[in-house]
C-alpha cells in the first residue's frame, strides 16, 4: 500500500459534536506505550487467523482555549505509513475551557492491520470540532514502571495507584498528574504512600502503593486521566499512563443463571445466596431482578439488544440503554460474551460500550474474553474485563483449543490466563469465571473438588477482583454434591480476606521449594496474603475420545520464603480457614522481615496472611428484609453485604437480646430455630475473623395477615421411655393451612405450662416435632405443643405425652452453679472453670441442634480447651461430674 494520507475513520464518528467557539489543543508529552503480550506456558496457543502482539497508545488532548471543543477524528500513522485499521476511543466527548478540571481527553488507539510495537514511530494527528488540530511524533517504548490497579477507598474519597517496577534497577516516583491537578512527592500535602514513611523509590520487582486524598468524595466512573512521572538510575525522565473511569471497589461473586429471577424460582434463590451470590449473569428477566432486588441484592449484568432486524443497531441499543440507565439491580453493562473468540467486529463492539457510557452515567460496562492473543484487542475499551476459563475434567483446559484429543493442557492455565489478562489490560478492574457445574464442551462435567479449588485461588490469587460460578443452580446442586461443598468452603474462606484480596495487588516476593507448589501473593497498604496451590494434579487417560480422563493428587511438602515489605505491620501471622483463622503452624524468622513457612498441602489451598492488627470492625448491616413470611416458624432474612477492612466472616443473628444462630453469608432462614411471635425485633450483626462486630442492622417484622384457616391436628404426641442418656422424640401432624407456628411447652411436675428453648437439652422446639435429651433430670415431665396460625389467637394445644427416663445418668445438683466459660464469644480457646475438680469431670460441646461437636476431659480448675476447629456460630457446653449431667452454658464461637 502506498504511504499516502488516508483518513483513519475511528469508532467514534457518530457521536455529537460540540460547537463552541474557538479553542486550541495540545497533545500532552504524557504519551505512553502499552505493549501487550500473550502467553502458552501451559498448554496450546490459541489459533487464531489475527496474530496481535502489539500495543495500546493513550495520550491526552489538552483544551487551552476559552470554549468548549471536541475532538472529532484521529489520525495516525507507524513508520511513516498510514493505516485505516487504527481503531480508537475517546472520553470524555467533551473538553472544558482551559484551566477546568475538564479540559482534557483520554484518547486510547490500537492498531490492528499494522499492529503498534516496540520501537515503532508513531505520528499521531487530533481533529477538533472547532476546526483545530494538534500532532504528536512518538517512540514506543514499554515503561518499566507499570501501573498495576486504580482502586477507590470505600468513601471515594482515597485513590490508591498500585505502581510495579518490571524493570532491573529502581526507579523514583517524581510527580504525579490526574486530569489537570499535579501532585508531587514530599510537597503535595494529599499526596502519600502505604506506610508511615513516604518512600517513592520502587525497587525492582517491587510494588508501591500510592495515595491520592480528596477532600471531597470522588463521583464513580469520573474520568481518570493519569500520569505517573518517574526517573530511572541514571536520572532520565519517564512517565507511565493510562485512562479510565473510576469503578467503585467490591468483590463480588457472581453466577451465570438467569433464571433464578423467575418467579418459581424462590428456593433457588436462597440456596445461591448460602455462597454469597450478589451478581447474576445472563439475559434474564431484568423486571424481575428489579423487582427482587430489596429481597436478595443480586444485581445483574445485563447485555442491551443492540441487534435491529438481525443487524447492528447502535441507535436502537442505545435507546434501550436510556431506558434502564441508573436502575440499582444493574451491576454492569455487558458489551457482549466472547467477542474475541467469535471474532466480533471490534468497530461495532466499541460503538456498543460507547452506547453504554454515553447513556448511563452510573454503570460500568463489562466484556467478556476467551482467548489470550486478543486480550488487548477486546479489553482496551470498557471498564470492566472477564475471562472464561474452565476446570475441565481433563486436558486440555485451554480455550480455545484445536483438539482435545492432540494437544494437552493444565490446570495451570487458570494462572497464566489471569496473569496475561491482567497484563494486557491493567489497570482495568478483572474479573474471572471458575467452573462448577454444568457440561463443558457438551460432556458432562464432574471437575474434582481440588480441580475447582486451585481453579479459584488461582484466579483470586493472580489478581481477580470478581469470581463468578459457572454455573451455581438449584438444578444442578444434587448432581454435583462435591463440587457445591467445595464452593461452600472455598468462598467462606474467601470471605474472610475478601477486601484484602480486593486491595491487594500481585507480588512476587514469594519464593517456594518445590516444583508442586505455587505460591503467590498479594499486597495491601495494611498486610501481605500469601496462597499456597498444590500443582501435583495429573490426569490418568481413560478414553480420549469421550473426554474421559482421571484427575488425581497428591500431598506436597513445601516451603516458602517470605519477605514483607517494609511498610506492612508485623503484628499478626495466621492461616486462614473456611471456619475461621488460625495460627500459622510453622512459621520461623530468618532475619529482618523474612520469613519460612513450612507445611504439607494436599486436596486445599492454603492461605496465608501477615500483617497489622485488625482493629476495625465491619460496617453496619443495611437493607435488612424479609423475603418471604410464610410462618412464624419458617421465614427468611436477607440483607446486603457490609463491608470490613479485612472481610466478614460471618452474621450472628438475634431475636431480641438473645443470640440464635450463627450464618456465613448473607441470608438467614429460621427453619424452626425460633416462633418469631416471641421476639420483638430482630438484629443482624456481622463479625470479622478478629471477632470485631459491627453495629447490628434492627428489623421489627409485621406477621398482621400471615395465616389463616384452622388446622385440624390427627397425630398427637406420645408418651414414651427412653433409656438414659438417649433423645425421646415427640410429634405432631396437622392439616395444611397457611402460616402454622408451632412452640413446645414443658410441665416439670408442678402443673405450670413454660415455653421451651432450643438448647442443649431440647431442639426442635419450634417445630412439628420436638428432640429432648433424656436424662432423670427430665425424668416424669410432660410435653405438649401450643399451635397458632400467624401470631394471632392460640388456636389449639396439643395433647399432653409423659417422658419416663431409666437409668442412672442423671443431672449433679450439687455442682451445678460452679461452671464458668471465658472468653465468651470465644475464637480459638476457651478456659473451663469449674471449683470442685475431685469427681470424674468432662465437657461435650453440641451445636444448636444437640449434635456432640467436640468432648475433652476437666483436670483442673481452669483447663484450656482447643476449640479453633470449631466453626463461628452458638454451641452448648454440657458440663458432667462422675457420669451426671451437671450443668449447661452457651458458648459463642467467632
Amino acid at each position: 500500500m502506498q504511504a499516502s494520507k488516508l483518513k483513519v475513520i475511528c469508532t467514534l464518528c457518530s457521536m455529537l459534536l460540540f460547537m463552541h467557539g474557538s479553542a486550541q489543543i495540545v497533545i500532552t508529552g504524557e504519551t505512553a506505550f502499552h505493549k501487550a503480550s500473550y502467553g502458552a506456558e501451559f498448554g496450546t496457543l490459541e489459533v487464531t487467523n489475527i496474530p496481535d502482539n502489539g500495543g495500546l497508545i493513550t495520550c491526552f488532548v489538552q483544551n487551552q482555549g476559552t470554549g468548549a471543543d471536541s475532538v472529532v477524528n484521529i489520525k495516525a500513522s507507524r513508520n511513516g505509513v498510514y493505516d485505516t485499521g487504527f481503531y480508537c476511543s475517546w472520553w470524555p466527548l467533551q473538553m472544558g475551557a482551559a484551566g477546568s478540571s475538564d479540559a482534557i481527553t483520554s484518547v486510547q488507539i490500537k492498531g490492528l492491520n499494522a499492529p503498534f510495537r516496540e520501537g515503532d514511530t508513531v505520528l499521531i494527528e487530533v481533529s477538533t470540532s472547532g476546526g483545530y488540530t494538534a500532532s504528536q511524533t512518538f517512540i514506543n517504548r514499554t515503561p518499566v514502571l507499570r501501573i498495576g490497579n486504580i482502586l477507590p477507598s470505600q468513601d471515594m474519597r482515597t485513590l490508591f495507584v498500585y505502581l510495579r517496577n518490571d524493570g532491573s534497577s529502581p526507579v523514583n516516583v517524581t510527580g504525579v498528574t490526574l486530569n489537570q491537578s499535579v501532585y508531587t512527592p514530599q510537597v503535595s500535602p494529599q499526596l502519600s504512600t502505604a506506610g508511615s514513611t513516604a518512600n517513592y523509590t520502587v525497587s525492582a520487582g517491587d510494588i508501591l502503593i500510592l495515595k491520592l486524598n480528596f477532600a471531597t468524595a470522588l463521583a464513580e466512573l469520573s474520568p481518570l486521566a493519569l500520569r505517573v512521572a518517574y526517573t530511572d538510575s541514571l536520572s532520565n525522565a519517564h512517565w507511565v499512563s493510562t485512562f479510565q473511569r473510576l469503578v467503585k471497589a467490591h468483590y463480588f461473586t457472581g453466577t451465570w443463571n438467569s433464571s433464578l429471577f423467575n418467579n418459581d424460582k424462590e428456593e433457588g434463590r436462597k440456596l445461591v445466596r448460602q455462597l454469597g451470590i450478589t451478581s447474576v449473569f445472563g439475559p434474564g428477566n431484568f423486571g424481575l431482578m428489579q423487582n427482587a432486588l430489596d429481597e436478595y441484592y443480586m444485581q445483574t449484568v445485563h447485555e442491551a439488544n443492540f441487534d435491529s432486524a438481525g443487524t447492528f443497531g447502535a441507535s436502537a441499543g442505545a435507546s434501550y440503554v436510556a431506558t434502564r440507565a441508573n436502575e440499582d439491580a444493574l451491576h454492569y453493562w455487558s458489551v457482549d460474551d466472547e467477542p474475541d473468540l467469535n471474532g466480533k467486529d471490534v468497530k461495532q463492539e466499541i460503538a456498543k460500550n460507547m452506547a453504554y457510557w454515553k447513556n448511563d452515567s452510573n454503570t460500568p460496562s463489562y466484556v467478556n474474553l476467551a482467548a489470550q492473543k486478543k486480550y488487548q484487542r477486546y479489553g482496551f475499551f470498557t471498564d470492566v474485563v472477564s475471562m472464561d476459563h474452565y476446570s475441565d475434567d481433563g486436558p486440555p483446559n485451554v480455550i480455545p483449543f484445536p483438539w482435545w484429543y492432540t494437544s494437552e493442557g493444565s490446570v495451570r492455565e487458570a494462572i497464566e490466563y489471569t496473569a496475561q489478562l491482567k497484563l494486557n489490560t491493567e489497570p482495568k478492574r478483572l474479573t474471572s469465571w471458575c467452573q462448577l457445574t454444568a457440561n463443558t464442551w457438551g460432556v458432562d462435567h464432574q471437575a474434582e473438588d481440588f480441580i475447582i479449588n486451585f481453579q479459584f485461588w488461582s484466579h483470586v490469587s493472580s489478581g481477580a477482583k470478581g469470581i463468578h460460578y459457572f454455573l451455581a443452580t438449584p438444578e444442578t446442586k444434587p448432581d454435583y454434591p462435591v463440587q457445591w461443598e467445595e464452593a461452600l468452603y472455598s468462598t467462606r474462606q474467601l470471605s474472610a480476606v475478601k477486601n484484602l484480596c480486593m486491595y491487594g495487588e500481585c507480588w512476587q516476593g514469594v519464593k517456594v521449594n518445590s516444583g508442586n507448589v505455587i505460591a503467590n501473593g498479594l499486597v495491601s497498604e495494611n498486610a501481605l496474603m500469601i496462597t499456597v496451590l498444590n500443582n501435583s494434579i495429573d490426569y490418568t487417560v481413560n478414553n480420549v475420545f469421550n473426554h474421559d480422563w482421571i484427575p488425581t493428587i497428591q500431598p506436597v511438602d513445601f516451603q516458602l520464603e517470605v519477605t514483607v515489605p517494609d511498610w506492612i505491620p508485623l503484628q499478626q501471622f495466621y492461616e486462614v480457614l473456611s471456619t475461621g483463622k488460625m495460627s500459622i503452624g510453622n512459621i520461623i524468622n530468618t532475619g529482618s522481615r523474612t520469613y519460612q513457612i513450612s507445611g504439607t498441602i494436599n486436596t486445599k489451598s492454603q492461605v496465608f496472611v501477615i500483617g497489622s492488627n485488625d482493629n476495625a470492625a465491619p460496617e453496619q448491616v443495611t437493607r435488612i428484609n424479609v423475603p418471604d413470611k410464610i410462618s412464624p416458624n419458617n421465614f427468611t432474612l436477607s440483607w446486603s453485604e457490609p463491608f470490613d477492612n479485612f472481610g466478614v466472616r460471618g452474621y450472628y443473628i438475634k431475636a431480641d437480646n438473645d443470640i440464635i444462630d450463627t450464618v456465613f453469608a448473607p441470608i438467614w432462614e429460621s427453619a424452626g430455630k425460633v416462633n418469631a411471635c416471641q421476639a420483638g425485633y430482630w438484629s443482624v450483626i456481622p463479625f470479622d475473623d478478629a471477632g470485631n462486630t459491627g453495629q447490628p442492622g434492627v428489623l421489627t417484622i409485621d406477621w398482621s395477615g400471615v395465616g389463616s384457616g384452622t388446622p385440624v391436628l390427627y397425630q398427637q404426641p406420645q408418651s414414651t421411655i427412653v433409656n438414659a442418656g438417649n433423645t425421646a422424640v415427640f410429634s405432631i401432624a396437622d392439616s395444611a393451612v397457611t402460616g402454622v407456628a408451632y412452640t413446645w411447652q414443658v410441665d416439670t411436675g408442678n402443673g405450670v405450662w413454660a415455653n421451651l428453648a432450643n438448647s442443649a437439652y431440647y431442639s426442635g422446639v419450634f417445630t412439628s416435632s420436638l428432640t429432648v435429651f433424656g436424662t432423670q433430670h427430665n425424668t416424669g415431665y410432660k410435653f405438649r405443643c401450643a399451635v397458632t396460625v400467624g401470631c394471632g389467637q392460640l388456636v389449639m394445644f396439643s395433647d399432653s405425652a409423659l417422658l419416663t427416663v431409666i437409668g442412672s445418668v442423671g443431672i449433679n445438683e450439687k455442682s451445678r452453679n460452679d461452671f464458668r466459660i471465658f472468653p465468651n464469644p470465644a475464637n480459638e480457646s476457651i478456659i473451663v472453670s469449674v471449683s470442685d475438680v475431685n469427681l470424674h469431670t468432662a465437657i461435650i460441646v453440641c451445636d444448636v441442634n444437640g449434635r456432640p461437636c467436640l468432648s475433652a476431659d476437666i483436670k483442673r480448675e481452669k483447663t484450656v480447651i482447643d476449640v479453633s476447629a470449631l466453626g463461628s456460630g452458638v454451641y452448648f457446653v454440657r458440663l458432667y461430674q462422675d457420669g451426671l449431667f451437671s450443668n449447661v452454658v452457651k458458648l459463642i464461637k467467632l
